[in-house]
This record gives C-alpha cells, structure tokens and sequence, in this order.
C-alpha cells in the first residue's frame, strides 16, 4: 500500500466525529458576544446610576428626587463608554477572555469618561443639578458592576459545556492528538467549529512505497 493512498485513506471520512461534536456543544453566533455585552454594559451603567441615585437620596433626604437628569447623565456616559470601549475593541472575545486587560481598560475608560463629563457640567454650569453625593456613588457602584460583568464574560466564555460558532474550519489532525492537545477548547474559544475532521495515521513505519 502506498503512502498516498494511505493518507487518502485516512482523509477520506469527512465526517467530524460525534463524540468530538458533543463536546463543542455549540449554543450562540460568536458575532453576538460584542452586541450582547455592550447592550449589557448599557443596562448595567443606567441601573447602577439609578440605583446608586435612589439609595444615596433615601439614606440622606429620606425621599426619592427627581430621576430625569440622572436617567440623562446615565444615557450620555452610556454612549461614550460603549463608543470607546468599541473603537478599541475591547468586546471582542479575545479580548473579553483577558480578565486583567479588561479590568485595567474599563477601569481607565470609566475614569475618563466621568472626568470628561465633570469638566463638561462645569463648563456648562449645569454642576448644581446633580448632588454631588449621588454622582460618587455611581462612580464606584457603576464601576463595581462592570468589573463583576467582565468576570461573568470570563466564566461564560471559559466553560468548556458553552460554545461559540463563527467560522466553520476543517481540522486535520494525528490520530487520537485533538482531544489530548485541547484543540477542540482552543477552536472553540477563538469562534472557529470544525465542520469537517480529517485524520492522518500517526505511524507510518513499513507503508510501501
């Protein structure tokens, strides 16, 4: 037997293995992971301004104020946080997976953010409107979500059971290497679903030539 008609052999199943296609377990388009955690950190921003706004207000007044311009202040840092966060891109799930980088970005994005519509209140002379205490609190509680968002992604992202598919890849392999190697949970990761898997013999000692 020839070496050639060995490895067409070996090749000429194309069917990726069901025992293989179990484990992916493909649930979700990789391309919905940014969508999806932006529209989340848009939430998380506007709850935690008004959570941290009505809370602050109870503890100190002992009565709900006005939510109108705070419902403003979260829609606005909303915008500019999910514009920046997505010129650089960090919602992608490379990216997303690296929980310091992202810590360290949303941290500094955060800060920017608020700084810049601080100076801009001022410039304004719109400071009066909102309470100063209030503003703090949601600086620090809507920091706190969006750092515990990141970690969920993380967790979500790295579990073995949830997948993501994307672009559909072939992989070859050696007999027996891709569920030892963890090249099926690197595939996955990256947003690729090995549609086909070709098999090459791992030892080709005494094939005729």
């Amino acid at each position: 037997m020839s070496t050639k008609h060995t490895i067409s052999k070996a090749l000429a199943n194309p069917a990726f293995p069901a025992e293989m296609r179990e484990r992916i377990g493909w649930t979700i388009s990789h391309h919905l992971v940014a969508p999806l955690a932006m529209t989340l950190d848009a939430l998380l921003i506007i709850i935690g301004c008004l959570t941290a706004t009505i809370a602050y207000h109870y503890e100190t007044l002992g009565r709900l104020t006005e939510l109108a311009p705070y419902v403003g202040l979260a829609s606005i840092t909303a915008v500019l946080f999910l514009a920046v966060g997505r010129n650089s891109g960090t919602y992608e799930v490379s990216q997303l997976l690296n929980l310091k980088l992202q810590i360290q970005r949303i941290t500094a994005r955060w800060s920017a953010v608020l700084l810049f519509l601080t100076a801009l209140a001022f410039a304004m002379k719109v400071g009066s409107v909102f309470s100063r205490g209030a503003t703090v609190s949601f600086a620090f509680f809507g920091i706190l979500l969006l750092i515990g968002s990141r970690i969920g992604w993380r967790i979500f992202l790295a579990n073995g059971v949830r997948k993501f598919s994307s672009r559909q890849v072939a992989l070859i392999s050696e007999r027996g290497s891709a569920a030892d190697a963890g090249i099926l949970t690197a595939l996955a990761r990256h947003g690729l679903q090995p549609a086909q898997s070709f098999t090459l013999p791992t030892d080709t000692a005494g094939i005729e030539e």
